[in-house]
């Protein structure tokens, strides 16, 4: 049953992953805020994937409500995959490099109001999205991406980005574009396909693409749609003046972007090319990718308003009224143009 708040006496588990930018070092901190605020049952740093399953599974198993998540957004994403369609309601603690996720719910970054949300916010459904590849799924929040990304993921070491933080990013980026080649794109939805040539290919489940960059600013993770596109063309030039409109929140703009919103797509490339999803290399395509509305509980502020934490280009509104889209349609007076 739906619930519009979780209630302090609410059974609550802790999980930290440990191997998180601040997971290890903030662990105490939040246990003894949580404790003193709400019904904390369990508080643990589970070693591995394996051992924060197990501790999901059983909590569920043992009827507790609020699961407190601290980590990165490959952490949450794991979460997610357990507590979708389930009595458990998700508290996200964004202790990651990124926080795409917690981004794009305009969580607080300060660790009083932090608490203060995962114990009195308010409780609404979040769509999931879903990757088939090679006979194996995989649950994703935020975003599946090909190309550039790959390489920026091997770049972006643990230690690197415990070092650096967001800093990590730019200072490795241009290195990513010079070792990726140009490569073939084939799209297909119900009723629809398509081809071309791109260094970066997206497909976006949430509010948020990478931190805090929204694809436009009416991207929602609660629309029961993907929104898939290219960050140009073959030349090294077009990736960068797509992803210069994409900070700029004018991506609707950048035809070269091939913009579209689908429920479900199939994505295969020449050659093919390992997907990353939320921050990890994962398979290589043909890989299938579909929404699964609302499915996921997650407790929110009580006042979202756009994402609290832009980059200073990403602070512009594009002007246009959200709408309803047609799923496979580009917005009205933005079509895919050529390429």
């Amino acid at each position: 049953m739906d619930r519009e708040r979780v209630g302090v006496e609410d059974p609550t588990v802790l999980l930290v992953n440990p191997a998180s930018r601040h997971g290890r070092t903030a662990f105490e901190q939040y246990r003894a805020r949580l404790a003193r605020q709400l019904n904390l049952v369990e508080a643990a740093m589970p070693p591995g994937q394996e051992a924060l399953t197990e501790a999901i599974l059983e909590g569920l198993a043992r009827g507790v409500t609020r699961f407190v998540v601290g980590g990165g957004d490959g952490t949450l994403g794991l979460a997610a995959a357990l507590l979708k369609q389930s009595a458990g309601v998700l508290g996200v603690l964004p202790l990651g490099t990124g926080n795409t996720f917690a981004l794009g719910l305009n969580m607080p970054t300060q660790a009083d109001a932090i608490v203060d949300v995962l114990a009195k916010g308010r409780v609404m459904r979040y769509d999931v999205a879903e990757a088939q590849a090679q006979g194996e799924c995989r649950v994703f929040l935020n975003s599946l991406t090909v190309g550039v990304s790959e390489r920026l993921v091997e770049l972006l070491t643990p230690d690197a980005k415990r070092r650096w933080g967001w800093l990590a990013w730019p200072v490795n980026v241009r290195k990513a574009m010079r070792a990726t080649a140009p490569f073939g794109v084939r799209l297909q939805w119900s009723g629809g396909r398509e081809e071309y040539v791109t260094r970066q290919l997206a497909v976006v489940n949430g509010r948020t693409l990478a931190g805090p960059v929204m694809p436009t600013p009416h991207s929602s993770g609660r629309d029961a749609l993907l929104e898939v596109f290219r960050l140009g063309g073959a030349s090294e030039w077009s990736l960068i003046r797509v992803t210069v409109r994409l900070l700029q929140g004018k991506l609707l703009k950048a035809r070269d972007a091939r913009y579209m919103m689908v429920s479900e797509v199939t994505i295969d490339t020449v050659p093919r090319v390992p997907v990353d999803i939320d921050g990890e290399v994962w398979r290589a395509p043909p890989v299938t990718c579909r929404v699964l509305p609302g499915v996921l509980a997650v407790i929110t502020p009580d006042a979202p308003g756009s994402t609290a934490h832009r980059w200073p280009m990403a602070t512009r509104a594009l002007g246009v009224k959200p709408r309803s889209l047609v799923p496979g349609q580009h917005p009205a007076g933005y079509g895919p143009g050529r390429w």
